[in-house]
């Protein structure tokens, strides 16, 4: 299973409509949807990333001198896991 991010809008009629791009095979596809809460600001952080204190926390490591590929092979292993639903 692939994982993509798309942002679409819910109508006044309860439709959800959105673009899919082209490189999306046709087929059934699992949506899940993230809204915002009504009158519920949404928070923001105090600072840039380099704020949290997770910042910079796989520095040191060799296995993530190349940050693309390391992202890549732990998704890949996430995603391999048998309960991953993947």
């Amino acid at each position: 299973m692939q994982a993509v991010k798309l942002k679409g809008k819910v109508t006044e009629n309860q439709r959800l409509v959105m673009e899919v791009p082209g490189e999306i095979p046709p087929g059934p596809v699992e949506v899940i949807v993230l809204f915002e809460e009504a009158g519920r600001p949404r928070k923001r952080g105090t600072g840039g990333p380099e704020k949290h204190p997770m910042f910079g926390m796989w520095a040191d490591r060799p296995e993530a001198a190349d940050p693309v590929d390391f992202t890549k092979r732990l998704r890949r292993g996430i995603e391999r896991r048998k309960d991953s639903g993947g």
